[in-house]
């Protein structure tokens, strides 16, 4: 799968609950750097594999913590087991909408824990953008997406505009 086909939105996929991963096998590793392919041709900070059309509970990573180390993660079956109660108000980007950054809140720190490809727990502390990073991406595990706090209208118009730059962006055939 290229960059360029990455679930959007209006994606029915995109709503649902991915499955935990019960293996980590060749093909979760080959999905894993399906991911980071992505990651690295797109320059994005993170993906979630629904959003290449697999229901499964991984994330991949890419992005500078706070203190200028880069986290390049894999994350198998992640789940958040503390937020703080401080938030961080910003403008979200999402491989998803393309083009459409919006509005979102969330946990300044955070705790995850998750299995690492070798199959070994872990636990991680984060805070800034690589918080939000992290949250954005279990969100898409549990089907929550950024155009789900905006208004009908508004997540009408987004849908639209996405529409739009699809029939642009895809080859017409004769």
């Amino acid at each position: 799968m290229s960059a360029t086909e990455v679930l959007w939105i209006d994606d029915k996929r995109m709503a649902g609950v991915s499955r935990p991963v019960e293996a980590i096998d060749d093909r979760v590793k080959a999905v894993v750097d399906e991911m980071f392919a992505v990651i690295d041709a797109t320059k994005d900070s993170g993906l979630a594999a629904i959003q290449l059309g697999i229901p499964l509970r991984i994330v991949a990573i890419d992005i500078m913590d706070d203190a200028g180390q880069r986290q390049r993660l894999a994350l198998i079956n992640p789940q958040i087991v503390s937020v703080s109660a401080e938030k961080t108000a910003h403008l979200e980007l999402c491989s998803s909408i393309p083009g459409h950054p919006l509005p979102a809140e969330r946990a300044r720190q955070v705790t995850v824990a998750f299995t690492d490809l070798a199959g070994e727990p872990q636990q991680i502390e984060a805070s800034g953008a690589f918080a939000v990073c992290l949250q954005h991406e279990i969100d898409h595990l549990d089907g929550h997406l950024l155009v789900d706090g905006l208004s009908e209208l508004k997540r009408n118009r987004i849908k639209t505009q996405l529409a739009k730059l699809r029939r642009k962006t895809t080859p017409r055939t004769i």
